[in-house]
């Protein structure tokens, strides 16, 4: 028995179902402009941009051609386990 055969193979049926994902801009790090950014804040405008990219694709345009997304302040708060002062 090898090292590898201890572990256990991800199928592409569980890349598809089990996880999402979304992306976070590079530029976020590398930047300069972004440097006092903490991680938190990095995320959420990954995870922001990536609801952006959804009501994108459902049509969720205002009238001026605005696309807008909801994410509420209590969903932060649950995704970071913070209070609503810093969500």
């Amino acid at each position: 028995m090898t090292g590898l055969d201890q572990f256990s193979a991800i199928t592409l049926e569980q890349m598809q179902t089990s996880e999402s994902f979304f992306r976070m801009p590079w530029v976020l790090w590398e930047d300069t402009h972004y440097q006092n950014l903490v991680s938190d804040g990095k995320t959420l405008y990954g995870m922001m941009k990536n609801r952006l990219e959804l009501s994108a694709k459902n049509g969720w345009v205002d009238e001026v051609g605005r696309v807008y997304i909801q994410f509420s302040n209590a969903e932060i708060q649950r995704y970071f386990n913070c209070s609503k002062p810093k969500a």
